[in-house]
């Protein structure tokens, strides 16, 4: 699927002592706001998300509810970055920076 023929997606990764967040938003055209926090844990919220996708049922935009999960991680401002070519233009600069040959768990999801 193209990530374009989404409105919100997220990316999570988490290795020893380093976890980030990347939040993708569609704000005009095939442009994202994509929000950012880095920091030593994601405490839970890979699994908070999967329980609430899991919940909504594709019922209402799960993206709004998983931003609400996301409140608690104070993000950067976002910035407007073109729409990426890819999943690996999307993620793999967020990946690399967790250091080659180290464990690291990436989570992604495609919200709506």
């Amino acid at each position: 699927m193209e990530l374009t023929e989404r409105r919100i997606f997220v990316l999570l990764t988490e290795s020893e002592n380093l976890a980030q967040v990347r939040f993708f938003e569609q704000v005009k055209g095939k442009e994202y706001a994509v929000s950012a926090w880095t920091g030593e844990s994601l405490d839970g919220a890979g699994a908070a998300i999967g329980e609430t996708i899991l919940k909504n049922k594709g019922i209402n935009c799960v993206g709004e509810q998983v931003r609400g999960l996301l409140a608690g991680f104070p993000m950067a401002a976002p910035a407007t970055v073109p729409a990426p070519a890819n999943a690996r233009a999307a993620f793999a600069h967020t990946v690399r920076a967790h250091g080659e040959g180290t464990f690291t768990r990436a989570t992604f999801a495609l919200l709506c």
